[in-house]
């Protein structure tokens, strides 16, 4: 038989014929799958199912060959990650996160195929299996079933309980290591599925959004500790197991279309607020996860290039279906405005987790939470002048996409210069290097014991502490950074380790000082950071922990050094 042939224009002429600009009031009908089963639309979702491309000529269409195969009906199983399942309630984001498993459905005939979405978020290959969607699959897909494998995002992040290396001088050797991704990929997959007659079909990660438009590493899934997407199509390769490229066709798609559209596809986690319109905030970008266009494009381009495939399960693509146009593209309908306004700490009761008895000094924990709950972080007093800071289960985190963090602070007045030291003694030490973090911090703007992941948290701050096996980290206009070198004693933070941090701002100048022990000093300058962009009259100076960190504060001294006249 004939390979099928996908005719239309290019995917940047096509993008062109529509805006985002003015977003639509309503959130396309999900439609998506919960645990396996296919649910109802879920009528808190709002508004009705967009459908792209209208009656625009030459729009790309899927081209199913003809053929005389004969479709029964079908399950198609589906394992991944958070790129792939069912957010159900949705975010509350501007733009909401849809794994483009959600969106399958409408690419093939749901006459004959049902998709049971079993992906769930923040797992791996390997810590899927202690799941009870993992035991779903094994003992309910049969045989004549399909089964689609998208795993990838969270094997790479090394130090974690997801991690599984995919770096082998050959598949085969990877094969025999049972710690490895291929290993995972063969035997708790594809070999389960084919011993029930089953069918499997791999997939490679999708990118991650690069603002630079590189995805030559990290963003396509090459790291140190392997390629990723090389690492999925070798197995398939070895085994003859039909492979969708999704790194190489949403790379490829993104590279042509440049950041400024490829980030129509990403989840958003806010919009501006009323002085600036009311509009989507293009800063509070989720550079991970997609939104429902995004998903439906990606599940469109499954079907596409599964064509090329040997799969029988492209047969039951529908022919003719539209390729997305960015009219689906609209903002959650729930989504709530919200204007910030400086705690009021003269009424502030806090609970057990974060009571202090030092005049001035509270605790906290705001931002991504990892939750809705703060009951995983601490900022007290434990006894006289001595504070406990930490994060507990993982729960909290510093990265491109926002922050959430326990935090122990005193509120200044926004035009106070002053100086803060502390000696900080590492209780526990980060759970990795890539999102844990304690340290000693000036920020803009301060948020009494609430999870803010529904919006993105990406306020100016500097700070000193550990980060990254880095001494000093800070966030302007939006952006995350590291800085200083990395020493043996940051690279080898073990519980005992005595850190002296100080902080002093000075004018223009926030001067952050670290020494761990015995060390020498290491002295890191922040220079013109606006540290009153969202709190106009206030900022917040103090001692945060995030991921699995937890710090113990002494001998903290604050010293008032008179007013900030500026530059």
């Amino acid at each position: 038989m004939k390979k099928g042939i996908v005719f239309g224009m290019s995917i940047l002429t096509l993008f062109g014929l529509a805006s985002c600009n003015t977003p639509k009031e309503n959130e396309p009908d999900p439609k998506d799958n919960i645990a396996g089963e296919p649910s109802d639309n879920n009528p808190t979702d709002g508004g009705q199912e967009g459908e792209g491309g209208g009656t625009q000529a030459n729009v790309e269409k899927l081209v199913v060959e003809e053929n005389d195969y004969n479709k029964v009906a079908t399950n198609v199983y589906m394992v991944g990650d958070s790129t792939m399942c069912n957010y159900n309630p949705l975010d509350k984001y501007y733009y909401p996160r849809y794994g483009y498993g959600t969106q399958m459905d409408k690419y093939f005939d749901s006459t004959k195929v049902t998709f049971k979405n079993l992906a769930l978020s923040g797992r791996s290959s390997k810590s899927f299996l202690t799941e009870s969607n993992y035991s779903t699959l094994t003992s309910s897909i049969k045989s004549g079933d399909y089964l689609i494998i998208g795993w990838g995002h969270n094997d790479e992040k090394y130090g974690t309980a997801t991690y599984t290396g995919a770096s082998y001088s050959s598949v085969d050797d990877a094969l025999a290591d049972n710690t490895s991704f291929q290993y995972h990929l063969y035997e708790k997959y594809i070999k389960i599925a084919q011993s029930k007659g089953a069918n499997p079909i791999l997939v490679s990660p999708i990118v991650r959004l690069s603002e630079t438009d590189d995805y030559s590493g990290s963003t396509a899934h090459v790291t140190q500790y392997g390629d990723y997407r090389k690492a999925v199509e070798d197995v398939a390769k070895k085994y003859s197991i039909p492979f969708v490229d999704l790194t190489t066709i949403t790379k490829n798609m993104y590279t042509e279309l440049k950041y400024d559209e490829a980030k129509k596809f990403h989840a958003i986690k806010s919009g501006t607020d009323e002085s600036e319109g009311k509009d989507v905030n293009w800063n509070a970008i989720d550079t991970t996860h997609i939104n429902y266009y995004g998903a439906n494009m990606v599940a469109y381009q499954f079907a596409k290039y599964l064509q090329s495939t040997s799969s029988n399960l492209k047969y039951y693509a529908i022919n003719g279906k539209e390729i997305p146009n960015e009219s689906i593209l609209t903002k959650y309908d729930g989504y709530v405005w919200s204007k910030y306004a400086s705690p009021d700490l003269s009424s502030y009761n806090p609970g057990e987790n974060f009571r202090t008895t030092t005049p001035g000094w509270y605790g906290t924990a705001f931002g991504n939470l990892s939750g809705d709950s703060t009951s995983s972080f601490f900022a007290k007093e434990t006894s006289s002048g001595v504070f406990e800071v930490s994060s507990t289960n993982d729960k909290g985190k510093m990265a491109k996409d926002g922050d959430g963090f326990a935090f122990l602070f005193k509120q200044v007045a926004a035009n106070q210069n002053f100086k803060v030291s502390a000696k900080v003694t590492v209780l526990t030490k980060p759970k990795d290097n890539s999102q844990s973090a304690f340290g000693l911090m000036l920020r803009d703007d301060c948020y009494i014991n609430v999870s803010l992941q529904n919006t993105l948290l990406a306020s100016t701050f500097g700070a000193c502490g550990y980060f990254k096996d880095k001494a000093f980290f800070s966030r302007y206009n939006g952006s995350l950074t590291t800085a200083g070198s990395t020493t043996t004693a940051l690279s080898t933070v073990v519980p005992g380790t005595v850190y002296y941090l100080t902080l002093e701002q000075n004018g223009q100048n926030l001067i952050c000082t670290v020494k761990i022990g015995d060390g020498a000093e290491m002295t890191q300058t922040f220079t013109d950071y606006a540290f009153n962009a969202v709190d106009k009259e206030y900022m917040y100076v103090g001692f945060m922990a995030t991921r699995s960190a937890s710090i113990k504060v002494e001998n903290l001294t604050y010293e008032d050094k008179g007013t900030n006249t500026g530059a």
